[in-house]
């Protein structure tokens, strides 16, 4: 239907419809199986479409987006290139590595054992040992250095073009061009993979600050989905569950997220923007806690019903 809302994590199964002028809230389903919520709206929904938006994502967000993915693959290949030559002098001698490199003679080629400067390079059995070595560790290669070069140029990115996120109403075409170009950027598998690198460890939280993210020491981290990482606050000894959703902006308004100290958010959970996790709360797989809610500090919230988190105990 005309100006309907689909929120973050709902689902739109196949055969299903949404009646004009309302919302799916999260983790609800339009055909009414599981949990199920359909809320009237009373205006239409808030954003910027139309041909100025289109014009900033084809002229700027395209070329931005194929810049970072070729840039990040510039030291893939010479990280590549470096190693080859490392294992050659390894397996074959210095001499070989030379000659392999590009920087000996004629003569010193032709000295070399292996070498046949008639074919322009080693023998094939002497390729095939360097071949195997590299093959087998090229994996290595292609998700740290291609995963942190990728990573670095986000940040350049964010840091440089994008700039910072503010609470306050979403204005104007470059705000939702600024918020949909770090989306690309950050729901890359690239990116992805990168940081899964580095669950549960105290680098993952510093990738996270990088972004902007306000992250305190001794924090449980997983890998988490966000966009405006300026308006996340994360206190000591909080608790990360796999797959966890921090929604900034929600319906055209962006707001902050507060996790306080010892707060537990497990897998799946979803948060939405103005919303604090008080002290010692347990958020358990599957919750949603919406926009603006006041939760009571050490109590445990689960699963979704009308669109509100509930209370166990």
């Amino acid at each position: 239907g005309a100006s309907v809302y689909v929120a973050p994590r709902a689902f739109v199964p196949g055969g299903s419809s949404i009646e004009s002028f309302h919302e799916l809230v999260p983790m609800a389903s339009a055909d009414k199986s599981g949990a199920y919520c359909m809320r009237a709206r009373t205006g239409p929904c808030t954003g910027v479409t139309g041909p100025e938006l289109s014009r900033c994502q084809i002229l700027l967000g395209l070329a931005t987006l194929m810049l970072v993915e070729a840039l990040s693959e510039v030291p893939t290949f010479l990280a590549m290139k470096k190693w080859w030559a490392v294992l050659a002098k390894w397996l074959l001698g210095p001499r070989s590595a030379s000659v392999a490199a590009g920087s000996a003679s004629r003569r010193l080629a032709n000295q070399t054992p292996g070498w046949n400067f008639a074919t322009g390079g080693y023998t094939l059995r002497k390729q095939q040992r360097v071949m195997v070595a590299f093959s087998l560790t090229l994996p290595w290669i292609m998700t740290f250095v291609h995963g942190a070069s990728y990573f670095l140029l986000v940040v350049l990115v964010k840091r440089l073009f994008i700039g910072k996120f503010r609470e306050g109403p979403v204005q104007g075409s470059w705000d939702y061009f600024r918020h949909w170009l770090l989306e690309r950027l950050v729901t890359n598998s690239t990116f992805a993979e990168f940081m899964e690198l580095w669950v549960n460890t105290e680098i993952l939280s510093c990738c996270y600050r990088l972004l902007g993210a306000r992250i305190a020491p001794r924090v449980n981290m997983d890998f988490f989905a966000a966009v405006e990482f300026d308006l996340i606050q994360v206190e000591k000894d909080v608790v990360f569950g796999s797959s966890v959703l921090l929604v900034n902006t929600y319906h055209g308004t962006s707001g902050r997220i507060v996790l306080r100290q010892g707060a537990c958010i497990l897998d799946q959970a979803c948060v939405i923007a103005e919303a604090t996790i008080p002290e010692g709360a347990l958020l358990g797989s599957f919750t949603v806690v919406p926009r603006g809610s006041n939760l009571k500090a050490m109590t445990v919230y689960s699963g979704c019903e009308g669109g509100d988190c509930v209370q166990l105990f």
